[in-house]
């Protein structure tokens, strides 16, 4: 969100994150109006992605997820 922020559209974030753009207006979305953009909880659903997974993200993800 720190890269919309900033004033860059979210079809740049996708391109820039290599994500698929309607996930980035989903999480915009949601970012605006719980100010946060957390996943949904699911009682019964397991994570999509790993933890170990998600550490080793690219860095010029995790710079903006500060």
């Amino acid at each position: 969100m720190n890269f919309i922020k900033s004033g860059n559209s979210q079809k740049e974030a996708s391109k820039v994150f290599e994500i698929n753009k309607m996930t980035i207006k989903r999480w915009h979305l949601r970012y605006k109006s719980k100010e946060h953009f957390r996943p949904k909880i699911r009682l019964s659903a397991k994570p999509i992605i790993e933890k170990e997974s998600f550490i080793q993200f690219p860095m010029k993800i995790r710079r903006y997820c500060s």
